[in-house]
């Protein structure tokens, strides 16, 4: 019987979404052992996974302290030492943060590590923290693979890190999240028999009233295509708590909302009732609605140079857009119509891309390629 890799995932994101937990448990399922270590300050709230074997806990540092960068990870990392490390290998879930543990851990003990960058690193991190953007560099120097969610990430990392980063195309490994399987055992391919002249409902689902989200944009979109073409309505559904996009969003007609739901089985029925997601975000490093509409036969509409672009070639599922062009984002709303059910079907199959299991199986090969060298 083969041996199981034993790997420490350093994710302090685990709590803030159940993509961890499916990542983990598609990993168990390949074969690889891992120890979960998860720190946070010590007035949260843990009780979901105290207790459980497959945690490392770390509650060291204070509310306070844990916008002191050096300060709170010192205090973790002293933290982290208490326990057997008897890993051959780490995986960072987030550059700044969790990344600095597995470069301590590979400097005082040699276990190699590999580092996920997400969208906080890239555009939170290096914005509002520029001073600790050479230690990101040798986190990312030491590392032995890089991973990101896209394409655009690795443009996005290129441009902030430049020559600091030795190799770092040759270091890069592409990997989407996957999505919850739930939408792929649904995966809904739409037959011809919808008369889009009638009705052509547009979607977008989440956090409306971010503003990296662009709503005000999109609900410009909408009045100028209805100025054409009076079959288009727009369906909103997530959370909406800005007072004046809600009052805009209320007062249209042709605007449909629906309030945030964890139902996913519900998701499902919202993302049939419409017919193209559009979301025309500014910044993202990856986007897993657009992942969840490709599943139910949507094509989509994502923002140039950001995360879900160059996850196919343009025009396969949908278009990329300028995300502060209202008229460009009409444009390929238009041309998808235009396509739409040679584009659906492309959508539905490149779903499958998006299963955890297959994600794991390329992260299991990269954890053995890593191991077996060193």
């Amino acid at each position: 019987m083969e041996k199981k890799l034993n790997v420490l995932q350093v994710c302090s994101y685990y709590t803030d979404s159940k993509l961890y937990e499916n990542l983990f448990s598609a990993l168990s399922r390949e074969g690889v052992n891992s120890k979960v270590f998860y720190f946070s300050s010590k007035s949260m709230d843990t009780s979901k996974i105290d207790g459980n074997e497959k945690f490392i806990i770390s509650k060291s540092y204070n509310n306070l302290e844990r916008f002191l960068y050096f300060l709170k990870h010192k205090r973790v990392y002293d933290d982290l030492k208490k326990n057997n490390l008897d890993f051959e290998l780490s995986h960072a879930h987030s550059l700044f943060s969790n990344g600095y543990i597995a470069y301590k851990l590979k400097k005082d003990y040699s276990i190699p590590y590999i580092v996920t960058s997400r969208r906080s690193d890239l555009f939170i991190f290096t914005k509002y923290k520029p001073y600790l953007i050479p230690l990101a560099a040798k986190i990312l120097n030491e590392a032995e693979k890089c991973i990101y969610l896209s394409e655009s990430a690795v443009d996005k990392a290129e441009e902030v890190f430049g020559r600091r980063v030795l190799n770092l195309r040759d270091k890069k490994v592409v990997l989407p999240n996957g999505i919850e399987n739930v939408f792929l055992e649904n995966i809904f391919y739409r037959e011809k028999s919808k008369d889009l002249n009638e009705s052509t409902i547009l979607i977008m689902a989440g956090k409306l009233d971010d503003k990296n989200k662009n709503l005000k944009t999109l609900i410009e979109v909408l009045s100028i295509l209805r100025d054409k073409d009076k079959s288009f309505k727009l369906l909103l559904v997530g959370r909406l708590e800005d007072p004046l996009l809600k009052e805009m969003v209320d007062k249209n007609p042709n605007i449909i909302y629906k309030e945030n739901t964890r139902d996913y089985k519900k998701m499902i029925s919202y993302y049939r009732m419409a017919d193209i997601y559009v979301m025309p975000s500014f910044t993202e490093t990856f986007g897993l609605v657009y992942a969840e509409a490709l599943s139910q036969g949507l094509p989509v509409i994502y923002t140039k140079n950001q995360g879900f672009d160059k996850q196919f070639p343009d025009g396969h599922v949908g278009f990329a857009i300028d995300p502060n062009s209202a008229y460009d984002i009409c444009e390929k709303i238009l041309k998808v119509k235009g396509s739409y059910y040679e584009i659906s079907k492309r959508a539905s199959v490149g779903a499958q891309r998006y299963n955890w299991d297959r994600i794991a199986g390329e992260y299991e090969k990269i954890y053995k390629e890593i191991i077996l060298r060193k």
